[in-house]
């Protein structure tokens, strides 16, 4: 008797693992989620044109600036990188639109839509927008970068 019962527990549980599988057509993944919710970023608009946007991987400023002990200034062009600097994603364009998600130090996380749409760093003061510094949300270590 015991024997019966772990075999139909045994093809009950098979039955359930088996649809428990991955469906045929499994939707792509998004890749991952903002760490400032959209709701909360600010549009703007650049206000030079040819400012480097650098990588999202690979932000300008780190711990230093996060603890507020040192925070190097914003590049307004590429002339201005450093040789360890990554190769910018994108250059700004007077008046494209942007979104700003948050704040660290001199530079601000962008998503540059349009076409060659990117997100990545770019010096705060390439970017116009209509609400005070303090209105941005500040960039979270682990989170944003």
């Amino acid at each position: 008797m015991r024997r019966v019962r772990l075999l139909v527990i045994g093809v009950l549980g098979a039955g359930l693992l088996a649809g428990c599988g991955t469906p045929a057509a499994a939707p792509a993944a998004l890749g991952p989620a903002p760490a400032v919710h959209p709701d909360l970023w600010v549009s703007g608009d650049f206000e030079v044109t040819g400012a480097p946007v650098l990588p999202e991987d690979s932000p300008p400023d780190g711990w230093l600036c996060y603890w507020g002990i040192s925070c190097r200034p914003g590049v307004l062009a590429a002339a201005g990188l450093g040789d360890d600097d990554p190769a910018p994603v994108a250059q700004t364009r007077v008046a494209a639109p942007v979104e700003v998600e948050c704040r660290l130090g001199e530079w601000l996380k962008v998503h540059v839509s349009g076409r060659g749409s990117a997100v990545g760093w770019v010096a705060a003061d390439a970017v116009d927008v209509p609400v005070a510094v303090r209105d941005i949300s500040d960039c979270r270590p682990f989170v944003d970068w």
